[in-house]
């Protein structure tokens, strides 16, 4: 049943006569809890006759200081030169503070040696002078394995079967041209040795054709010159990069 509590589209046409709360059910009885059979009054124990106190069994607590308070400084670390250490004396501030005791020092002998140089003054010429040139540092101790792994131990194989295999010499001397090319050390000079080695074998095979030679006379020219120029390119590979490790250069990456 709407009341007067309700909106207005719960409102009726006609004013009733009166309002009255709707009937409801009464509700049950709460369920009794553990309070309600406690006592009306609340029971009192009297401790045993032969009980010991509490109080007398607790531990003493040590002293502990007051933060807040400031400290009693006795004697001052540095005022207390009149005072020998556990004497009882104490420095004040109206006394005067402690002599000065005379340190034993012990005589050193003069230093010996070249003297240094005193730097030179600002603004003179020697001031703006660049500084001596450093000692020559000594070429480093270049073993085998680095310096095979410096020509790279591929193309050094190849050029090696070039030099001994006449009849497939052309084609060891080609690899190792371009295995040779991957050398990290003074690429341009390495460069150089390639391409003028690549240009003289060129050369004789172009020779060879226009002199009209036949093909086992052309390709027996061009594997020769490829054994030489192999042991050549061999050989001064191995000084570049022997002359690179030996000034501990460093290797340009690819």
């Amino acid at each position: 049943m709407a009341t007067w509590m309700d909106g207005p589209e719960y409102a009726p046409l006609e004013r009733p006569a009166e309002f009255v709360d709707a009937p409801h059910p009464a509700l049950a009885a709460p369920a009794p809890t553990a309070v309600d059979d406690a006592p009306a009054h609340r029971p009192a124990f009297s401790p045993p006759s032969e009980s010991i106190d509490l109080a007398a069994i607790v531990p003493p607590q040590p002293q502990v200081r007051d933060p807040h308070a400031p400290f009693d400084v006795t004697v001052a670390a540095m005022t207390s030169a009149d005072a020998a250490p556990g004497d009882g004396q104490a420095w004040t501030p109206d006394q005067p503070l402690g002599r000065a005791t005379a340190v034993d020092v012990t005589d050193f002998p003069p230093p010996s040696g070249t003297p240094v140089t005193t730097f030179p003054q600002p603004g003179t010429p020697t001031w703006f002078a660049p500084p001596p040139p450093s000692a020559p540092q000594a070429p480093a101790r270049v073993g085998l394995r680095e310096l095979v792994g410096a020509v790279t131990a591929v193309g050094a194989g190849f050029f090696l079967l070039g030099i001994f295999f006449h009849p497939i010499a052309p084609f060891f001397f080609v690899v190792g041209l371009v295995t040779a090319s991957r050398i990290a050390y003074r690429r341009h000079q390495v460069r150089m040795v390639l391409g003028v080695s690549a240009a003289v074998i060129v050369l004789v095979a172009v020779i060879q054709i226009v002199a009209g030679a036949d093909l086992y006379s052309w390709y027996d020219a061009v594997g020769w010159t490829a054994q030489v120029l192999s042991g050549l390119v061999l050989a001064s590979l191995l000084v570049i990069c022997y002359q690179a490790l030996a000034h501990r250069e460093r290797p340009t990456p690819l």
